[in-house]
C-alpha cells in the first residue's frame, strides 16, 4: 500500500480524508457520518474510504436526504473551508530559475562543460588514468566558481566552495 493511500505525509503524520468516493446502496442500517440520522438498508449512500494511522475507517453519508439535504456535500464543503487552496509554483520539481535569456545561455554553457568534465572523468577512471583527476576537479571548481552569478552550481554536486 503506498502512502498515497494510506494518507501518509512525508512528517509522519496522517491526514483523515477520503481517498476514494462512490455510490452505493446500504446493505444493513447505517449511520450517516455527518447528521448522525439513520441511513436504513436499500437507501443510496456515498461511501468513502480512508485510512488513519494505518487503519482503514469507510464513511458513510446520505447521498440526498428526505428534506433534499446532501450530506456529503456539506461535508465536503465544510472540510474545503477548513483547508483553503494554496496554489504551488506550477508544477512538480523546483520552481524556475528567474534568469535573462542571456544568463540562461552561459548558464547552459557552464553545465554542458561540467557534464562533458563528468564524463571525461569517468572515462578515465574505466582507462585507469589518475592523473588526469586534479586536472578536472579544478575545472569542474572553476565551472562552479562561474556558475555561482547564473544560479549557483545544482545542489546535487555537493561542491564547497568557500573551502576550495
Amino acid at each position: 500500500m503506498t502512502a498515497e493511500q494510506t494518507g501518509e505525509q512525508p512528517n509522519g503524520t496522517h491526514r483523515n480524508v477520503p481517498l476514494r468516493c462512490w455510490g452505493a446502496w446500504v446493505r444493513r442500517k447505517a449511520q450517516c457520518r455527518s447528521c448522525k440520522e439513520a441511513i436504513n438498508a436499500g437507501e443510496m449512500v456515498i461511501k468513502g474510504v480512508s485510512w488513519y494511522n494505518g487503519k482503514r475507517w469507510l464513511k458513510l453519508w446520505h447521498l440526498q436526504r428526505a428534506d433534499g439535504r446532501q450530506c456529503w456535500l456539506e461535508d465536503t464543503k465544510a472540510w474545503l473551508r477548513d483547508h483553503p487552496f494554496v496554489p504551488q509554483h506550477g508544477g512538480p520539481g523546483r520552481p524556475a530559475l528567474e534568469l535573462t535569456h542571456e544568463e540562461w545561455l552561459i548558464r547552459r554553457a557552464l553545465l554542458t562543460k561540467a557534464y562533458r568534465l563528468r564524463r571525461e572523468k569517468l572515462e578515465a577512471a574505466k582507462q585507469g588514468w589518475d592523473w588526469k583527476y586534479p586536472r578536472i576537479e579544478a575545472d569542474m571548481l572553476e565551472v562552479a566558481r562561474k556558475l555561482l552569478p547564473v544560479g549557483g552550481p545544482p545542489k546535487h554536486w555537493h561542491i564547497n566552495l568557500q573551502t576550495s
